[in-house]
């Protein structure tokens, strides 16, 4: 009602004025004739804007806006040297910088009509939305029925120790236990795959599906662990340290051209030092050689460069931060992730100091080198014969492109053969997305939760048991398992799937 009275008095204002009174035709009064309005006021300033992050780092490709009383007054984007130049702004303006890592503002920036006024703005990174970790799915040996017609399927998921499966009242940020699984063979998961949905009270159904689905789930367990346990338990008092690498490669440059990883690096190194039980560390960083001249690999050790040579682990906050700096800039080549972290888990192996040793490896998707499957299966054998033989534990997070589902079932696939927790980015598929996690609140999330599993907190933690059925027939020993898990937040007004996770299981 208020809406059309506003409306019906807009489009009568100059015939019957509004609210009841009688209003007066202005264009009926005899000899009326107003003045032209004033043109807008142009103002004469120059303002240059300098963007840096926390860490007093430029930031290119940052926007930059400065506001008027009544409108933007002008806008830029900053170049390399994190510096972008407004000009013809009045002389006071409210300016803003706005990027994917976060915000920064000045309410009130006094311009001067003649010459160049230059301020400074520090990004803020935005909070880090909640992420999960997918513990390696488990096909229990003893649960496959003895014509190999079904098989118990345990998914376990964990949260950063400071979020929560259940948000607080008014929360839009945490987490909440509704889970969607698609679940197929080894060729692929649609569109034969089986669409299965769990809602919060544990009830399931397996009807949304296109086709007709390989297989049925039945719902055996959902047990939520608020408190949460220790994913990573070892003895007590037994010494932890962990090998940090980043993947540099041309594709993960272009990815984070403003290599906010390191930024979301030097927080995970503060976070483990600075803890209690403080984690030796080294820091290491991925790439192999180009084929394409124009595209050169800095990096100059290869497969791995790794901070100090072998002797690289310490609990020196500065000195693991001089070898985030030096890392850095070393990008360009092509991913040799196989390579890479075969070359990781051996030095590790032989230069970690004694207890337990950590891989965490931060990669943009699959091993661009990687040849026909066959020799990727081989690969993939000698990497877990390797972890197994050598005890170090290795934790991934997957940082691959929005877009690339390839690239997130390969991920699934290395952490299936290494056994490894697989922490997921938070990208969707769809980059445009409004809901899209950011490679700043993305990396930063993912690293955070990597150091609460190399440092054996207690997370809180989601367990699904599954009873899956083989429509067709049976569950042959040695057959793959793919999947996809979608942990649904609050972060859209009615609830979405923020989290997607492919995973990967080996039947026994």
């Amino acid at each position: 009602m208020e809406i059309r009275l506003i409306v019906g008095c807009l489009l009568g204002l100059l015939a019957a004025g509004c609210g009841g009174g009688g209003g007066t035709d202005a264009s009926a009064v005899q000899g009326w004739n107003p003045p032209p309005p004033p043109p807008p006021a142009v103002g004469t300033g120059t303002l240059a804007v300098r963007v840096i992050d926390p860490d007093g780092r430029a930031m290119s490709g940052v926007l930059v806006s400065a506001f008027g009383a009544a409108a933007t007054a002008g806008t830029g984007v900053t170049g390399a040297d994190g510096s972008a130049t407004l000009r013809s702004l009045p002389p006071s303006v409210r300016a803003s910088a706005f990027s994917e890592f976060g915000y920064a503002s000045d309410t009130n920036v006094p311009v001067a009509q003649q010459g160049t006024t230059s301020i400074t703005l520090a990004l803020a990174p935005y909070r880090p939305r909640p992420t999960v970790a997918l513990l390696p799915v488990d096909i229990p040996g003893d649960r496959i029925a003895p014509d190999r017609s079904a098989l118990t399927l345990r998914i376990t998921v964990v949260a950063l120790a400071a979020a929560t499966f259940n948000p607080p009242e008014g929360s839009t940020t945490e987490l909440r236990p509704s889970l969607f699984v698609e679940l197929g063979d080894d060729a692929d998961y649609s569109p034969n795959a089986c669409w299965w949905w769990l809602d919060p009270l544990g009830n399931s159904n397996c009807a949304r599906y296109s086709g007709s689905p390989a297989h049925t789930v039945a719902t055996e367990a959902y047990v939520l662990d608020a408190p949460g346990t220790v994913p990573f338990p070892s003895p007590a008092g037994t010494p932890r340290s962990a090998l940090l690498v980043l993947d540099q490669s041309r594709r993960v440059s272009a990815l984070d051209p403003n290599a906010i990883r390191t930024f979301a690096a030097r927080a995970f190194v503060e976070r483990i030092v600075r803890a209690p039980d403080a984690v030796s560390l080294a820091v290491g960083g991925i790439a192999a050689s180009d084929s394409n001249v124009s595209l050169p690999l800095v990096l100059p050790q290869q497969p791995l460069w790794l901070s100090s040579g072998a002797a690289g682990f310490s609990s020196d906050e500065s000195t693991l931060k001089s070898a985030l700096d030096v890392l850095e800039p070393l990008v360009g080549g092509s991913a040799n992730v196989f390579t890479g972290l075969a070359a990781a888990i051996s030095q590790t192996n032989s230069s970690a100091p004694p207890g337990t040793r950590t891989v965490v490896a931060l990669v943009g998707g699959d091993d661009s080198s990687a040849a026909s499957p066959s020799t990727r299966a081989d690969t993939l054998a000698a990497l877990r014969n390797q972890r197994d033989a050598s005890g170090v534990r290795v934790v991934l997070i997957d940082a691959s492109a929005a877009q690339s589902a390839t690239d997130h079932r390969s991920v699934a696939d290395l952490a299936a053969a290494l056994r490894a927790p697989m922490i997921s980015f938070g990208v969707a598929r769809n980059s445009r997305d409004f809901y899209t996690q950011s490679w700043a609140s993305g990396s930063t999330a993912a690293l955070e939760l990597a150091g609460d599993l190399v440092a054996g907190n207690s997370l809180p933690t989601l367990t699904l048991t599954l009873r899956v059925t083989d429509r067709a027939g049976a569950f042959p020993q040695g057959k793959t398992l793919r999947g996809v898990l979608y942990l649904f937040s609050d972060i859209c007004p009615m609830g979405c799937w923020e989290l997607p996770i492919a995973f990967t299981a080996f039947v026994p």
